[in-house]
């Protein structure tokens, strides 16, 4: 498929989050041999179908991923922990697929969408494997496997656990095969600097990679419990400062606020009457943030450093971390701007406490971060950021929470650009 215009996504948007999606459910599932609970023509009755999640990757199409009722569960189909018996789930899709795909394409709105049946995502091969695990990942026959998360065409993660255990025994991971050997490498390359990061265990050569629990909870979630560790500024600069040269040498990928044009597009589907606002706010973080940074030297980064991704765990490994115990989620792991990092950590960290009010300044929790950030890295350059990294929050917020959530984003998002002047 060729690339979508932003007035396509956001079709797109409509078309996938509004009631008619059923007809093109109905399409998709008699395509595929599958057996409604109710099939009758134009398309799905009420009730037996429902919108699960939608992923808009600006200039990278739009998915809804739906549960459907049906009469049984597909043969030879893995059953979705997260599912009733009779469910499954159907994919609906603009991405560009592989030319080999076994999909179901079918035109809808004057645009091309191809369907397919979980777990067989036309690049994710090794999602299939990962559902129903053999002994070449997991050689533990208690092993079961609990979907964690899913991102149509770009990544899974299941939890492998057992009746005799609470504790988690694994992680799987899904991606595209391509990307399998730098991942474990990432893993390794920082595991054999001392970053307190999970080795992998086992991988399959079709995307499908086991690792080791991390024992502990998030620093997300840590902000809301009673008597949590404490994390401190210096603990985060620390655990980046690891990060071995030889990250240099890494595919680099864009931050979210190299980005920031590009999100303009999610964005706008959430807020179509602030298109305009959203267009020059994104415009000038994207000049302030060229101007700011300059040819500044690239460092080892992580690419997602958000409090989701850092564990902090009941028994510390080393004074100068802190609670800190473990770092997840290295896929982007590569050359950036250590201010890209420290700005990610902040945006989210902002956005998971209750003060996140515009116009009213940093919250305390917030506040010291940024004080202690901006004695690191340039002090301007980190708000700048900060605000490139809510710009592309503001779709996440309109699709989970609505307009008011990200609206209210957006105003996060002008407000620090303004202190940043």
């Amino acid at each position: 498929m060729a690339p979508q215009s932003a007035a396509e996504e956001a079709q797109a948007v409509d078309l996938l989050s509004g009631p008619r999606a059923d007809r093109a459910l109905l399409l998709v599932a008699r395509a595929l041999g599958l057996a409604p609970r109710a099939d009758r023509a134009p398309g799905l009755p009420e009730g037996t179908w429902a919108l699960m999640q939608l992923n808009h990757r600006p200039g990278a199409g739009v998915t809804g991923v739906f549960t459907v009722s049906l009469r049984t569960h597909p043969a030879g189909v893995p059953h979705h922990a997260g599912l009733e018996e009779h469910e499954a789930l159907l994919c609906l899709s603009t991405a560009a697929l592989p030319h080999d795909a076994e999909v179901v394409a079918f035109s809808w709105g004057e645009q091309r969408f191809s369907g397919w049946l979980w777990p067989d995502d036309p690049w994710l091969p090794g999602l299939r494997e990962a559902a129903q695990p053999s002994a070449s990942l997991i050689a533990d026959a208690r092993a079961r496997v609990v979907p964690v998360a899913y991102r149509p065409t770009r990544r899974a993660v299941f939890r492998v656990e057992s009746d005799d255990d609470p504790r988690p025994l694994a992680f799987i991971k899904v991606l595209r095969p391509r990307r399998e050997a730098d991942l474990v490498r990432r893993h390794c390359l920082l595991a054999d600097a001392q970053v307190p990061v999970p080795r992998p265990l086992a991988a399959t050569g079709h995307g499908a990679v086991a690792f080791p629990p991390l024992i502990g909870p998030t620093a997300a979630a840590a902000l809301r419990a009673a008597n949590a560790p404490r994390l401190e500024p210096e603990h985060l600069v620390a655990l980046l400062d690891r990060f071995p040269e030889g990250v240099l040498a890494l595919p680099r990928h864009p931050s979210w606020t190299d980005r920031v044009v590009d999100y303009t597009r999610s964005a706008g589907t959430a807020l179509p009457t602030d298109i305009r606002r959203i267009d020059s706010l994104a415009t000038a973080i994207a000049d302030a943030a060229a101007d700011v940074s300059g040819d500044e030297d690239l460092v080892p980064t992580h690419g997602d450093f958000h409090p989701g991704n850092v564990i902090l765990g009941p028994h510390p490994v080393d004074p100068a971390l802190g609670p800190i115990t473990g770092l997840l989620d290295l896929d982007s792991v590569g050359p950036g701007r250590l201010s890209d990092d420290l700005s990610c950590f902040v945006a989210h960290t902002w956005l998971l406490t209750d003060d996140a009010r515009p116009g009213e300044g940093f919250p305390p929790v917030v506040s010291r971060y940024v004080e202690a950030f901006g004695q690191v890295v340039d002090p301007t350059d980190l708000r700048i950021r900060i605000a490139g990294v809510l710009v592309s929050l503001i779709g996440v917020a309109g699709r989970r929470r609505g307009r008011t959530a990200a609206r209210r984003r957006l105003a996060l998002a002008e407000a620090v650009y303004r202190s940043a002047l």
